[in-house]
């Protein structure tokens, strides 16, 4: 039987571009905020995009009208990950501190309530390039405590991600896009920044520590459910570091769904498959099983 298309998004695109219509925090962080927002459970009262490496807003913007349909009433709050974030990384904490406080405040709202372990965020993590944000958000949350918890309770959805330390695969996500040019110097920053970390220090390579954050015990403990979408057509991330992943949050207590698209490409699943997928991220949300 024919699979049914996705519902129209409402439309997104302004004339001052794809994601004109929601309001910019930071160069990096953008919030859209619903005439009616969300309550109760049955719709996230946040959901949090973390965009993959370099998204353009053009991409981006297919997600966020698509929740804007799933969850009309839910607010979108944007974190992207663009070049400077790899390339000048002292000043990324500043352009994700309008995130980091509007997660502190759901925190601090929900910590005299008893929401009996509903969500109330909806997280969307798409490549390394989101969960590098992730992680930085996480500190930013873990620095100061006041609110009780390192994050709001939540269901996570992983989207191409996470991918282990592969020289190659990581040359790819990085150098994808930019001009030919740029390739040299992403193998001489890998180089030092393997010499450094890896030979100097006896450091795992930023993203396996990254990953392995992910399945920490705190963060599991306020995860309801994690949805994995994954592809075996995937050059820049493994499909079996995937798998891998998966398997290690299962065994930290998380209640964990892992959905393979075949031959599937980097974060193009939701192009390839729109009915399925976006089929998958409401059942994560709602809790249902999948089929």
């Amino acid at each position: 039987m024919a699979s049914k298309q996705p519902q129209q998004p409402p439309p997104a695109f302004g004339r001052e571009g794809p994601l004109s219509f929601m309001r910019t925090l930071s160069p990096s962080v953008s919030l859209y905020e619903p005439d009616t927002p969300a309550d109760g459970t049955s719709s996230p009262r946040l959901i949090l995009i973390l965009s993959w490496f370099a998204a353009r807003e053009a991409h981006i913007a297919k997600y966020v009208a698509q929740h804007r349909v799933l969850f009309p009433t839910s607010r979108i709050l944007l974190v992207r990950c663009p070049l400077n974030h790899v390339f000048f990384p002292p000043g990324v904490r500043r352009q994700l501190l309008p995130a980091a406080q509007i997660l502190k405040a759901l925190l601090l709202a929900d910590r005299d309530k008893n929401h009996d372990g509903a969500p109330g965020v909806l997280v969307h993590m798409f490549s390394n390039g989101g969960m590098n944000s992730m992680t930085l958000l996480l500190a930013m949350l873990r620095e100061d405590r006041k609110h009780g918890h390192v994050f709001p309770r939540h269901v996570m959805i992983c989207d191409s991600c996470p991918g282990y330390f592969h020289w190659q695969r990581i040359h790819r996500a990085v150098s994808h896009g930019l001009p030919s040019w740029v390739s040299p110097l992403i193998h001489l920053g890998l180089a030092i920044n393997w010499f450094i970390g890896g030979f100097l220090l006896r450091r795992d390579a930023p993203p396996d520590r990254q990953a392995r954050g992910l399945n920490d015990k705190t963060l599991a403990a306020l995860q309801t459910r994690r949805l994995y979408l994954y592809g075996t057509g995937d050059d820049m991330v493994d499909w079996r570091d995937v798998e891998d992943h998966a398997t290690r949050a299962a065994d930290a207590g998380i209640d964990v769904r892992r959905e393979m698209f075949p031959g599937g490409k980097h974060v193009s699943h939701a192009r390839a498959d729109g009915e399925r997928y976006w089929r998958l991220v409401k059942q994560a949300w709602d809790g249902d099983a999948m089929d």
